[in-house]
């Protein structure tokens, strides 16, 4: 899966595409890019970090600006609209709650007008966060409980999709990994881990690492078949930052000891963290034949990608 650059096309080029990803320069985005582009014609969105993936045309769009999102979908044409774009900050979100409404749920209604105009399917990304992590093992018929401004946009968002008036899927991730340079979390980790330094891990806040490649999978799934609703695209371990960050040091070959643990309480965080967001995926690898894999598996398969994709990855972690 070895992602080679190449020219974009223009918007003309993308009329008869069948698959426009909003947020192609992300980290989900632009290896579902990578992964559509096998199988359909495929148009992406950046907001300011144009990237190029061969047999893909990338095209600037501010999701928040109603008139450019459906000029643009008008004139793509995509039988389906996958939206991946989000705040990546819990903490921005609830310091700047408006500018979080505008992307997630004004944004989101922008491209659901779009979708309903040009009768596109739309795939939502969501997040596990729409829960409140009191109890865990939620289902998709479980109610949600936001308890951040990041959560409630990104549920007040999820019902705009619901209510769009297109067949729709909503994909619901948990921390998403996978060996690219926005792999934000497991970055962090192997930087620290490289660097030779402590790594503190929470041992109270639990989730279910995704793998980036399973999510991309599902939601390429949803894309292809006549299926709608909501979708847990999570993996199939529920564990802690600690036993994640330990299983990371283990796999990638680094000193355990490294990682340290710690209570969530001895860092300052602006938004409140749901504490224990255990998903049930039984559901999409039911429905999708995905199969998601745990965090050793998962994190294996994100090692054998680092022998050939992204291989200066590690050095610009430390610089």
């Amino acid at each position: 899966m070895v992602i080679k650059w190449g020219d974009s096309r223009s918007v003309e080029d993308c009329r008869m595409d069948k698959i426009l990803i909003v947020g192609g320069s992300g980290l989900t985005g632009s290896v579902l890019a990578k992964l559509a582009a096998s199988d359909w014609h495929v148009c992406a969105t950046y907001l300011s970090n144009p990237v190029k993936i061969e047999a893909c045309s990338f095209l600037p769009l501010d999701i928040g600006i109603k008139s450019d999102v459906i000029t643009l979908i008008r004139k793509v044409s995509p039988d389906v609209v996958v939206h991946t774009v989000g705040v990546a900050s819990v903490d921005f979100c609830e310091t700047h709650p408006d500018e979080a409404r505008r992307i997630h749920v004004e944004g989101t209604r922008n491209i659901a007008q779009g979708c309903r105009e040009a009768d596109s399917k739309l795939i939502y990304m969501s997040t596990d966060y729409v829960f409140d992590g009191e109890t865990g093992r939620y289902t998709e018929d479980d109610t949600p409980n936001p308890i951040s401004v990041y959560a409630e946009t990104k549920l007040e968002a999820e019902k705009v999709v619901m209510n769009a008036g297109v067949p729709y899927g909503i994909v619901r991730p948990a921390v998403i990994y996978g060996w690219h340079p926005k792999s934000r979390f497991l970055n962090w980790i192997l930087g620290k881990l490289v660097e030779k330094k402590s790594v503190p891990a929470f041992i109270d806040q639990y989730s279910c690492p995704s793998l980036v490649y399973n999510i991309c999978g599902a939601i390429l799934e949803l894309a292809e078949s006549d299926r709608v609703g909501i979708y847990h695209t999570v993996g199939s371990d529920c564990v802690n930052r600690f036993e994640f960050a330990k299983k990371v040091a283990e796999i990638f070959g680094y000193d355990g000891g490294l990682i340290e643990p710690v209570k969530s309480e001895s860092v300052k965080q602006v938004a409140k963290r749901p504490k224990r967001l255990c998903l049930d995926n039984s559901k999409v690898q039911r429905d999708l034949k995905v199969r998601f894999l745990g965090i050793e598996d998962g994190l294996a398969e994100t090692k054998n990608h680092a022998s050939f994709e992204y291989t200066d990855l590690l050095e610009r972690l430390v610089n």
